[in-house]
């Protein structure tokens, strides 16, 4: 839009500026067309005779200028700057005994005459307006000069011009002041047309200054001296029309299209980043926390478990991790399916976070199985395993329906059962297979015995499978005695370890290691925490 009101404006100023240079032209043509009666030696010896050649000032002066070059009216002026010729409109005037144009003529005159300009506006540069003598080929005794200025007539331009009447050569002799020569030019309708025909400006015309219009195009035409005159209206060419009307609202389109676009690819990438952000953060929760329970994960445990075990703190704090498996969880799952299972898991993670205070971490490791840690001296091990009991005191609702559901758990303390994160946690499973070994429903805490009750499990069950592979076991058969008639009623049948095997297993099946191990002293179940027989 701007673009189009500035071509428009650039196109009214050039046909202002056009129209002043027009009329400038005019000032100087109308001063070359006088100047050349002016400086003229038949005219100068004209004007000097005590007898007016009146036939030859009217064919040579006035018709020529007014018939020829257009001029309005033309007067000869005396030594005295008194009328002594005029012609206008065709004819003769007779003498005036008054000036013509009063004041305005008076001071072109008194211009003239002196060679000094009063300040008014100089149309054309290259043409001087007052000249002490006219060089080159002007005589010396010649003392041309002229004065050509546009005044203001009763609410008409006029061109008004006024020039020294001088021979050319030294033949003519000036022995009193010269005549003077006076045009007057009217810029009216006939001329303006001439301008609006040669500068191509549609419908130029004078107005009053005072007349409203609705032309986009004005001149005001003013004086020499600034003061206005009349102004000239036309329809002024508008180039940036097409760009307002046809480009324009194609920009705004394209421009509301782009900003609707840029908004609506904004508000994408605000999306877009939102959602990123979303998975970025449940990414991140993913992986470090368990999303059935919330709880942090195996990997988040294993990362504040690892800082717990640093050597300057498990010196002066000893850690205790205890790993929990819910009993007969697999026994939920199949009865009540696992939904119900899910929602076991939730409330076993409620209530373990909040049996314990933040400085103790509670850990879903997968499936039933949930592992706590803590380095606070204010919590021993009896209290340890209480409170995580206590969890499982109350019954859960499952599928509407309150279930006792126990829970089995093995503890572990650092640095007495291991240094490092991964042996504690063995040890700590062995735990916990020794309370479901117990019983279910207690808390077992880590010893050797418990270790190598396990290496004496697993050499037996390599010895059985070996055994088994190498055909070693024996059939026995053991006869069944009725004591009513002593006799033989049936026969059992038993598989014997090999009589040559050093490490036979007693026919009880009961390892002697077992009841040295002390297993039953660092074992307690629900009862030992209710208070139950």
């Amino acid at each position: 839009m701007l673009a189009g009101l500035s071509m428009n404006s650039d196109a009214m100023n050039t046909q202002r500026q056009l129209i002043d240079n027009a009329v400038s032209q005019d000032v100087v043509e109308a001063l070359n067309e006088i100047q050349s009666i002016a400086f003229w030696d038949v005219a100068a010896e004209k004007t000097t005779t005590s007898v007016m050649d009146v036939d030859w000032f009217n064919n040579e002066i006035g018709q020529y200028l007014s018939k020829v070059n257009g001029h309005d009216a033309v007067w000869i002026l005396d030594q005295d700057n008194k009328p002594v010729y005029g012609y206008e409109g065709g004819r003769q005037l007779p003498p005036l005994r008054s000036r013509p144009y009063g004041g305005e003529l008076a001071e072109l005159v008194r211009i003239v005459r002196s060679g000094k300009e009063d300040g008014r506006r100089i149309r054309d540069a290259n043409i001087e307006t007052h000249r002490g003598a006219y060089p080159g080929s002007l005589g010396s005794n010649s003392r041309g000069r002229w004065s050509s200025h546009i005044i203001g007539d009763a609410g008409e331009a006029v061109i008004l011009t006024v020039m020294t009447i001088v021979p050319v050569t030294e033949r003519v002799v000036l022995r009193q002041r010269p005549h003077l020569i006076v045009s007057a030019v009217k810029i009216n309708e006939q001329r303006i047309q001439t301008y609006a025909d040669t500068l191509l400006i549609n419908g130029l015309h004078v107005r009053p200054l005072t007349s409203s219009h609705k032309y986009s195009g004005t001149y005001i035409l003013t004086d020499d001296k600034g003061q206005p005159i009349v102004q000239l209206v036309w329809a002024s060419r508008r180039p940036g029309l097409i760009l307002l009307q046809y480009v324009l609202p194609l920009f705004v389109i394209v421009t509301v299209i782009a900003a609707f676009l840029l908004v609506a690819t904004f508000r994408r990438m605000q999306k877009m980043t939102i959602s990123l952000i979303d998975k970025e953060r449940e990414a991140s929760f993913l992986a470090n926390f368990d999303p059935l329970s919330s709880l942090p994960n195996r990997r988040l445990f294993m990362q504040h478990f690892n800082k717990l075990l640093a050597p300057h703190l498990i010196d002066s704090n000893p850690a205790m991790v205890a790993f929990c498996d819910i009993d007969n969880f697999k026994t939920v799952n199949d009865t009540w399916g696992h939904e119900v299972g899910d929602v076991l898991i939730k409330t076993v993670a409620k209530r373990l976070r909040n049996g314990f205070p933040d400085g103790v971490l509670v850990s879903r490791f997968g499936g039933d199985e949930f592992a706590l840690v803590h380095a606070e001296k204010w919590l021993s091990v009896e209290d340890f395993g209480n409170r995580i009991q206590r969890a499982f005191a109350e019954p859960f609702d499952l599928a509407g329906k309150p279930s006792r559901i126990g829970v089995s758990v093995g503890i572990a303390i650092a640095p007495d059962h291991g240094r490092g994160s991964s042996e504690l946690l063995r040890n700590a499973d062995i735990g916990l297979y020794e309370a479901k070994d117990g019983g279910r429903a207690r808390c077992a805490v880590y010893h050797r015995g418990m270790h190598d009750q396990i290496v004496v499990r697993k050499e037996r069950e390599t010895r059985i499978q070996d055994a088994l592979e190498g055909s070693r076991f024996e059939l026995h058969y053991q006869p069944i005695v009725d004591i009513r008639s002593a006799c033989v009623c049936g026969m059992e049948a038993l598989l014997r370890w090999p009589a040559d095997d050093a490490a036979a297993m007693p026919p009880a099946g009961i390892h002697p290691d077992r009841r040295a191990s002390g297993t039953d002293a660092h074992t307690w179940g629900l009862d030992h925490l209710t208070g139950l027989p």
